[in-house]
């Protein structure tokens, strides 16, 4: 059954595979003026069904919100990938979707379009800034504020691992991936606006410094957090593959 009533007694889960990709090529003219994009997206395009028409569907909705953003002469080139039976009609949440879509003023086809739109923004700055050939020293100084990140990151999973480990957890318990993964969500917006601060003429070395500044600030509350929350039996420790583990060493 390909559109059922996921709200019946009798309904465990959908069967097969979802893919929210959202696969994008951006192109660019000498100028560094974005002139089109080609979108990938596991989906049919046919939220609009049993009209007697040619039709783009959603996809022209899709393009006429991306012109509004970037450009009336923006060339979008859609593709469908490997979709099935998967059709962007809503499944779970009917009436929650009905409900802003109304809010928002906007049809289905339109919130399918701001919602794609929005996939696009999302990528676009990295794009600039990274992949840009006349400008390789901000796509290095981004590069190098990834590492920091990661560095970071690889830090605190393994502070919050060696403190759940001194508390009596098992290695690879999950603290470490938790710490590290609200750090990387912390982390996102930051980055994002350090990213289009590297204007041209920007020092991209003074950038970095600041960069590992701000990494450091907001860190530190989250190791704050992870040691605070450390049990009593964490503090006192125990011995793991032959050495003393206990939050005054994982912290040093």
């Amino acid at each position: 059954m390909l559109y059922g009533n996921t709200g019946a007694a009798n309904f465990s889960h959908v069967e097969g595979h979802t893919d929210h990709g959202v696969d994008l090529l951006f192109l660019w003219d000498a100028e560094g003026r974005l002139t089109g994009l080609v979108i990938n997206l596991a989906c049919t395009s046919q939220e609009t069904e049993n009209l007697n028409e040619i039709s783009a569907d959603f996809w022209h909705d899709v393009r006429e919100e991306l012109r509004k953003r970037h450009g009336a002469d923006l060339a979008v080139f859609p593709q469908c990938s490997a979709a099935g039976d998967q059709s962007p009609h809503p499944i779970y949440r009917k009436q929650a979707e009905r409900t802003m879509d109304a809010r928002r003023g906007l049809s289905r086809r339109q919130e399918i379009a701001r919602r794609i739109a929005n996939a696009v923004d999302d990528v676009l700055p990295v794009s600039l800034v990274v992949l840009r050939a006349d400008r390789p020293e901000a796509g290095k100084a981004a590069e190098n504020a990834v590492k920091d990140a990661e560095h970071a990151a690889s830090a605190i999973w393994l502070l919050a691992e060696n403190i759940a480990q001194a508390a009596g957890a098992e290695p690879k318990s999950g603290a470490g991936d938790s710490a590290r993964e609200r750090l990387y969500a912390a982390l996102e917006h930051p980055y994002r606006r350090w990213l289009a601060s590297l204007l041209p003429g920007v020092d991209t070395d003074r950038a970095r410094a600041q960069w590992q500044q701000l990494i450091s600030e907001i860190t530190k509350p989250i190791v704050d957090e992870v040691i605070s929350s450390a049990s009593p039996s964490a503090w006192v420790g125990r011995e793991v593959r032959s050495h003393l583990v206990n939050v005054a060493l994982a912290e040093a």
